[in-house]
């Protein structure tokens, strides 16, 4: 038992002392990158990259929180659906004007759709075949936002939408205001759904929804049927998603310094020692591990080096 002892004990200095090194060099590559990553135009990047990915959760953390709304509708009218299509980031340049920043940035869109180049033509904001977007940088509490600027035409809905729930029971949607409208379609008990709050008419509420096209439809409903909670935040951002890249280099560091050794070595003790309770303990643990950690290290990479791994 000594002998083994002995053995494990060495073993875990060989892990301990290679992970070590990799951590070493990890923080060395972070510091390399941090700059970049952390940058303006990194921010920008970042957005597009994981809309590209149909991670418009992710997404929204580079995004300035009072701008989530144009980020929610723009994705559904142009992204959503789309898989083929990718707004892909050639080039920007960081500019100050009035003391204000932006990022004039050059967007390659790839297999999209007349409906978005027609939108961005409107807005004067396509030439040469690109996208060229002037994003306003804005800063809350030592953090770095992307502002967007894709508005919508109003005649459709107003800017005074939210995203609501029916906590009462389903919701049927009509195509007229009238009782004896057509039922068009059914949303489900505590099932999202966008609602236009800029009406005059105080019997029914008006619901929009996208088809597949990205088309804006809108329909009606009886709000004394209803029991809508309107509360609901347009995007949910995982715990390991909204940490910054310098808590998650720490993290990194001390999981392949501490962590990651001290498991090893539990796991190489408990089968030396035959304990059978303890190594179905640790094979559950190193499930939660990976589980976790994957999560963990897609964020981690992403923010690091921009590869996008299955969300």
């Amino acid at each position: 038992m000594k002998i083994a002892n002995l053995h494990l004990t060495e073993i875990f200095k060989r892990f301990k002392e290679m992970f070590s090194n990799l951590a070493t060099t990890m923080g060395i590559i972070i510091l390399i990158v941090f700059s970049s990553c952390h940058s303006e135009t990194g921010k920008v990047e970042k957005l597009l990259g994981r809309l590209n990915a149909g991670e418009v959760n992710a997404s929204s953390k580079y995004v300035w929180p009072q701008d989530y709304k144009q980020l929610y509708i723009f994705h559904q009218r142009f992204i959503a659906n789309k898989s083929l299509m990718s707004l892909d980031y050639v080039d920007g340049e960081v500019i100050e004007e009035g003391g204000r920043i932006y990022v004039n940035a050059s967007i390659k869109c790839n297999n999209c759709d007349s409906a978005i180049i027609n939108y961005f033509i409107e807005n004067n904001k396509y030439r040469d075949g690109f996208i060229k977007e002037k994003f306003h940088i804005k800063n809350a509490h030592d953090v770095s936002y992307v502002s967007l600027d894709w508005n919508w035409d109003e005649s459709i809905f107003s800017e005074n939408i939210k995203l609501c729930k029916d906590t009462a029971a389903d919701t049927r949607l009509r195509a007229q205001p009238q009782n004896n409208s057509e039922v068009i379609k059914t949303i489900e008990k505590n099932s999202d759904f966008l609602i236009d709050e800029n009406t005059e008419n105080d019997h029914w509420g008006k619901a929009i929804l996208f088809d597949e096209k990205g088309e804006a439809k809108t329909y009606y409903f009886p709000k004394k049927e209803s029991n809508l909670k309107s509360d609901i935040g347009f995007f949910t951002i995982g715990w390991f998603g909204g940490l910054s890249i310098l808590v998650l280099a720490i993290i990194a560091i001390v999981c392949f310094v501490i962590v990651f050794p001290l498991l090893l070595f539990g796991l190489f003790k408990a089968g030396a020692e035959g304990g059978a309770q303890a190594g179905c303990f640790m094979f559950i643990l190193i499930l939660i591990i990976i589980a976790v950690g994957y999560e963990f290290l897609e964020n981690f990479l992403f923010e690091v080096f921009l590869i996008n791994l299955p969300f």
